[in-house]
């Protein structure tokens, strides 16, 4: 069934005085069968296939994650060095709701068939977690110096994730003595 005809069913089971509370009952769970449950396989299988990692990566973390990165740290402007970080009620609650969703969308990648079969992949999302439930958390304070320190670690979480995982889109620093190059070989 379609989502509309779900709700008018449920509408009319709702509104309907003259059905006894049994035939209520035995109606909205005809009705909740028939709106996604098991009957509609095919409609299930396709809500449930996730985008690339390459897109989710690209499209919903990193977009996440500028949304809580602009809330934080300076620019140089013709006026002088100026604050990113939120100066109004609402401007911290925009930056705690941008770390509280970067941290919640961590879980999506440690679902089985979403994350890597790399045992490194879990520690490396959970510090990506945490330092986003700790920008949070700043925000919530509203205390611009954690919330920098937060973002900052959240930065080296992503970046050392990227170093091990996709290292075309950021290759570990080199030092004079290539010993980054070398350990990245290994």
């Amino acid at each position: 069934m379609t989502g509309s005809t779900c709700r008018a069913m449920a509408n009319a089971l709702m509104s309907s005085t003259r059905a006894s509370a049994f035939a209520l009952a035995l109606l909205a769970g005809v009705a909740t069968t028939g709106c996604g449950g098991a009957g509609d396989e095919a409609n299930n299988q396709a809500e449930a296939a996730p985008i690339p990692m390459q897109e989710f990566m690209a499209h919903v973390i990193n977009y996440s994650a500028a949304n809580l990165w602009k809330w934080q740290g300076w620019t140089q402007g013709p006026a002088g060095e100026q604050s990113l970080f939120p100066k109004t009620d609402e401007e911290w609650e925009m930056a705690e709701g941008a770390a509280l969703t970067l941290s919640e969308l961590s879980n999506l990648l440690l679902l089985p068939g979403r994350g890597l079969d790399d045992p490194n992949w879990r520690p490396r999302v959970l510090a990506m977690r945490k330092a986003a439930g700790d920008a949070a958390a700043a925000a919530e304070r509203h205390n611009p110096d954690a919330l920098f320190e937060a973002a900052g670690r959240l930065q080296e979480s992503c970046a050392a994730c990227h170093y091990a995982f996709a290292p075309h889109l950021e290759p570990p620093p080199s030092d004079a003595g290539g010993a980054a190059a070398q350990a990245n070989k290994q």
